[in-house]
């Protein structure tokens, strides 16, 4: 099958999954308001910080590791160690951490075991991918994402309990991984699934490799849940959930997006190793105009079809906030570049640069966030994401130019 087929299965399956979660999102403004999906959104931000820190982008990695510079169970290790750093970490914030209550806090662990099996098939599937299998990512992710809506909206409507459908919904993805995942990356690779026996320091040598660009997917998590937070303390759920609510209809831009440039990274790394310039800029201008281009198109639809849609989502009450779609689309929209950026920047294995780019971005959030929030309220959130996504983008192309430009001397 050809690359971009695969890419197009592999899409198809992400924008599912997606969309899965943001259907959640909406069925429980409806069927219990804000201040339920309030909650799962706090789950979700703050679940996906620590899941980060499990993933370490090591599949970014894989894939565009073409000299095969470390072995598949050293990847497989090093996902594991991750994974437990992660739930070490996650421990050692949840249990002292103020403003949070009992409710919250069980969401954030049951929502985080949910996305460390999402964890677990996308280690899986970056050496099938490596195969030159990438579409059965996709169909992995329409499984998992069909199971997890149906198991979530089942169980809450019997229950009417928030914490007892993440349960359903972490135990079917489970499920997906044991019956599904494992067995196609048997059969694709050959090879089971096994942790340890080459070269431990390998491991470790790995894993530092990876930090920058670990950093590079957690930091920029934490810009997004910054703000969620923020608003959680001083406005309530009940703004939180409105918030959430909105960004909710951008979360597609955020994810089709890094997904489409995903199937294209081992190519751009054999372009920057063979030095084959025209063709890496080709594949850099399609992946930073096709988000440009999708965010004025999205800018228009939200002109044209943005009040019926979201009075038909969500209700009269949300169009109240019906300006901040606006912000929000701009938001995702940086937020997607600045993941186009982080995979040519590790494809070029500059991964210092990922760190120090987002590292910028973090540190102008943490001062502005508290501002923007009292000042503008809940569009305060939107602005501050913006401003650190830009500077974000800005540092990585920066980078990217000169590094292009030094090679082509």
């Amino acid at each position: 099958m050809k690359t971009g087929m695969q890419a197009a299965i592999n899409t198809i399956g992400s924008v599912a999954l997606a969309f899965a979660q943001w259907l959640i999102s909406v069925v429980l403004v409806r069927m219990d308001g804000f201040e339920t999906a309030g909650i799962f959104s706090l789950a979700m931000s703050i679940g996906n910080i620590f899941s980060s820190i499990a993933y370490y982008n090591l599949r970014n990695f894989r894939i565009t590791d073409v000299n095969g510079e470390f072995t598949q169970r050293q990847y497989l290790t090093a996902s594991l160690m991750a994974t437990v750093v992660s739930l070490i970490a996650f421990c050692a914030y949840i249990v002292p951490a103020g403003g949070y209550t009992t409710e919250e806090r069980v969401a954030i662990a049951i929502y985080l075991l949910y996305l460390f099996c999402n964890n677990a098939s996308e280690t899986i599937y970056a050496y099938v991918q490596f195969k030159g299998r990438l579409e059965f990512n996709g169909y992995s992710n329409v499984i998992r994402g069909f199971f997890a809506f149906v198991s979530f909206i089942i169980t809450f409507w019997l229950t009417r309990s928030l914490l007892q459908a993440l349960l359903a919904m972490a135990f079917s993805d489970i499920l997906v991984v044991l019956l599904f995942d494992v067995p196609v990356y048997k059969r694709v690779t050959g090879e089971k699934i096994a942790f340890f026996g080459d070269d431990f320091k390998g491991v470790i040598r790995l894993l530092k490799k990876c930090f920058p660009i670990m950093l590079g997917i957690t930091l920029p998590i934490c810009i997004t849940a910054m703000p969620r937070r923020t608003i959680q303390l001083q406005l309530g759920e009940e703004q939180l959930g409105a918030f959430s609510s909105v960004f909710t209809i951008t979360v597609l831009i955020s994810v089709i997006v890094p997904m489409i440039s995903y199937a294209f990274l081992p190519e751009l790394a054999k372009q920057w190793n063979e030095g084959d310039w025209k063709r890496m800029r080709r594949s850099m201008f399609i992946c930073y105009g096709g988000v440009t281009l999708f965010m004025l198109l999205a800018m228009a639809a939200v002109a044209l079809l943005g009040r019926p849609i979201m009075r038909l989502i969500f209700g009269e009450e949300i169009l109240s906030y019906f300006q901040l779609l606006y912000w929000a689309i701009a938001a995702s929209c940086l937020y997607a570049l600045t993941l186009v950026g982080n995979g040519v920047l590790t494809s070029m294995r500059k991964n210092g640069a990922v760190a120090a780019a987002i590292i910028t971005a973090l540190v102008l959030m943490v001062f502005s966030i508290n501002g923007f929030v009292e000042e503008f309220g809940i569009y305060g959130g939107a602005y501050a994401m913006i401003a650190s996504y830009f500077v974000q983008d800005a540092i990585q192309a920066a980078v990217i130019f000169t590094g292009l430009r030094k090679r082509n001397n």
